[in-house]
């Protein structure tokens, strides 16, 4: 399958540029990190102390299961194939990366499916507030396997790139 990319709002895939409508501008990466408000501040109103604050190991990627970094969580150092290993299948709804590598946290175990592609020393404060296709099905409780990357973006392989700087 050829993964579509994005490109200022655009996704391409087999040389067709099919442009967003302003209703799917984050299922289409419109801006390409943009929460549903098209903006790149936090919706919740984190201050700087509480960003300086954020809970997670240094050097890993967290997965909490709640929004806002609360409830279970798993860290991981590299990668996990399937989080239904940890009974954490389907159930992240914040993240945070302590590394100074992109990750890509996948839809369906064993690194299938779409995929959500997240900056190095960056957060997610709410995984609802960003689409993974344009049915929008949102990452929140959709996470099922991870990868660690490179320092690159062009290691999110076209993947819509998310996270605010920790």
């Amino acid at each position: 399958m050829t993964r579509p990319f994005t490109t200022r709002g655009r996704w391409l895939s087999h040389g067709l540029a099919l442009f967003c409508i302003a209703a799917f501008a984050v299922a289409c990466g419109g801006a390409e990190d943009s929460t549903a408000d098209g903006t790149d501040e936090p919706a919740d109103g984190t201050t700087a102390a509480e960003l300086a604050a954020l809970p997670g190991q240094a050097f890993r990627m967290t997965l909490f299961e709640d929004t806002g970094y609360g409830g279970s969580h798993v860290t991981r150092e590299l990668y996990d194939r399937d989080l239904r290993n940890d009974d954490f299948n389907d159930k992240a709804s914040s993240v945070v990366n302590k590394t100074g590598h992109y990750w890509l946290l996948f839809s369906d175990r064993d690194y299938g499916g779409g995929a959500l592609c997240i900056r190095p020393y960056s957060h997610v404060y709410d995984l609802h507030n960003y689409f993974w296709d344009a049915h929008r099905h949102w990452w929140n409780d959709t996470i099922s396997s991870m990868q660690r990357r490179t320092e690159h973006v062009s290691s999110c392989e076209g993947w819509q790139v998310a996270g605010h700087a920790n």
